[in-house]
């Protein structure tokens, strides 16, 4: 029998069968077809890739082992290295900072084993080549497998060092205004009262010798340094509202009438009305407002009786009543100090908190 013509022309050769031909020719076309799947996939790579290298934000993906598998050339260039040198390296040993490493780490990986919700938006300082800190914003994804389980997290980042850089150096200046502005308020107001206590030669020195006073008593309670630098405070400015009480009132050589009395009772409410304006004076407000207060109940102007009545306010008014009993008066010769000391102890759990009593005696 002799050979087919069609296969004389072909790459037929004896021996081999019609089939085996067949199947070389649809292997050649399967690698045909997955080599133009190749090209296609490589295409949109390229895409891809192109894509991640246009946006304006870090983007890294990170697996359950916790090595980079993508990064951005923006993530390249925050971080400072080539992407060769980031994938495959683990995120958390070789980008993060130590002493932000265990914390971030713990919560990764309590995120890939669905211990934990996924946080949309998370803070954290990246470490650069150059071994500098930058402080990201992420916005985190994650991809799951088919059954549901999270394989890895892709995050978008966002650079805030300088802005938050440039807010703590605008906050920082904003303190140092609103300190000297404080500042230069208190010592107007204090060389204000210094003025007129030199007019008075009844009171010079009280003011001075209440806020000694007030200072040790409140030392020696376990008060913070706000609360104690508040009843300095408040001891030399308590009597500032007395500068719209008439002479003829403050220097009257014999008793008060109770209507001229009534017009002393003002002078607490008077200084909170000249202090209150300044909102950085508001801590002292009560003390100075309270210090004619009562242990009993009995005192002005509110009338409020034991622990409702300000703690500072409680320091600064026997502090002010020890130094007025010491000090020479418009109808009296100041009184030795064993005889206030007297006075003082008499008035322990009626005019002055016991415990605070107890203190100043032990000071005085």
């Amino acid at each position: 029998m002799s050979e087919v013509p069609f296969f004389e022309k072909s790459n037929y050769r004896p021996g081999h069968s019609y089939f085996s031909f067949v199947d070389r020719v649809a292997t050649s076309w399967d690698l045909a077809r997955l080599c133009h799947i190749e090209n296609i996939l490589k295409h949109e790579k390229r895409k891809a890739r192109n894509y991640l290298s246009l946006v304006d934000v870090m983007v890294v993906a990170i697996t359950s082992d916790q090595a980079v598998r993508i990064v951005n050339s923006k993530a390249c260039e925050a971080l400072g290295y080539k992407e060769l040198e980031i994938v495959g390296k683990n995120w958390f040993d070789n980008f993060v900072p130590q002493e932000d490493r265990s914390k971030v780490r713990t919560i990764f990986q309590n995120l890939i084993a669905g211990n934990i919700e996924l946080a949309e938006h998370f803070e954290n300082s990246i470490l650069t080549k150059t071994g500098e800190k930058r402080t990201i914003v992420w916005h985190n994804n994650v991809l799951r497998d088919e059954g549901g389980a999270i394989i890895a997290t892709v995050s978008s980042g966002t650079d805030v060092t300088d802005s938050r850089c440039a807010d703590k150096k605008i906050n920082t200046l904003n303190k140092k205004l609103a300190s000297l502005e404080h500042k230069n308020a208190i010592e107007a107001i204090v060389a204000f009262v210094k003025t007129i206590e030199a007019k008075d030669a009844y009171t010079g020195r009280h003011g001075e010798m209440t806020v000694h006073y007030a200072v040790r008593i409140a030392n020696a309670f376990n008060l913070s340094p706000k609360e104690k630098a508040a009843v300095k405070q408040a001891a030399i400015l308590h009597d500032l509202g007395k500068i719209g009480v008439s002479e003829s009132i403050l220097y009257k050589r014999s008793s008060l009438a109770p209507e001229e009395f009534n017009e002393i009772k003002k002078h607490p409410q008077a200084a909170v009305d000249i202090l209150k304006p300044m909102h950085f004076m508001r801590d002292i407000l009560p003390f100075i407002l309270h210090h004619h207060e009562r242990w009993d109940g009995k005192g002005y102007p509110s009338g409020l009786k034991g622990e409702a009545i300000p703690f500072g306010a409680r320091i600064v008014s026997i502090a002010g009543v020890y130094q007025a009993l010491t000090s020479d008066r418009p109808y009296r010769r100041a009184l030795p100090k064993k005889e206030a000391i007297r006075i003082i102890k008499e008035g322990s759990g009626t005019q002055f908190d016991p415990r605070v009593t107890d203190i100043f005696l032990k000071i005085a």
